[in-house]
C-alpha cells in the first residue's frame, strides 16, 4: 500500500481504523503514516443519506452493504 506524504487519506470508519493503524505502526516499530489527516467516509455517507439519530444527537451511520448499493 502506497500513501502520498501530505496528503488525506479517507477511510470508511475513520476513528477506529486511524487508531490500528497507529497502534499497528508502534507495535512494528515503524514510522506513523506520512499523511496530515484522515477523513471518515462512514461519517459524510450518514449526513448524505441524511437519517437523524435524536439518540445520538447526529447522522445515523449506515451499514456498509446498504451503502454500496445506494451509489450507483
Amino acid at each position: 500500500m502506497h500513501f502520498e506524504r501530505g496528503k488525506i487519506v479517507v477511510i470508511y470508519n475513520a476513528l477506529f481504523d486511524a487508531r490500528l493503524l497507529s497502534q499497528t505502526a508502534k507495535l512494528h516499530e515503524t514510522a506513523a503514516l506520512p499523511v496530515i489527516g484522515f477523513d471518515c467516509a462512514m461519517q459524510n455517507y450518514a449526513a448524505f443519506v441524511g437519517e437523524w439519530s435524536r439518540r445520538y444527537g447526529n447522522h445515523k451511520f449506515q451499514t456498509y452493504h446498504l451503502n454500496n448499493s445506494g451509489c450507483g
